[in-house]
């Protein structure tokens, strides 16, 4: 299982307030409470790609955007099972 999350965005006059954190930290914390937890996968733009380095998701290819993911609080890719 994973989860793909859409595009969100802050209006700009809302941005550095930490609203897009706290939506990622709750999207993070019910894919982590599962069991293996849940990688979340997203496009990111050269602007979001900070925030969601510090929420550990790592780059895993490029497209128009950026492809990144986030496996689990560890940043360990979970064993592929068979």
């Amino acid at each position: 299982m994973r989860a793909d999350l859409v595009p969100i965005w802050v209006k700009p006059a809302y941005q550095g307030l930490g609203i897009g954190k706290a939506l990622m930290q709750q999207v993070i914390d019910l894919c982590d409470a599962q069991s293996p937890p849940t990688p979340i996968f997203l496009e990111a733009d050269k602007r979001g790609m900070a925030m969601y380095r510090k929420l550990g998701f790592v780059e895993v290819g490029t497209s128009e955007y950026v492809e990144m993911v986030r496996y689990n609080k560890e940043g360990t890719q979970p064993v592929q099972q068979r």
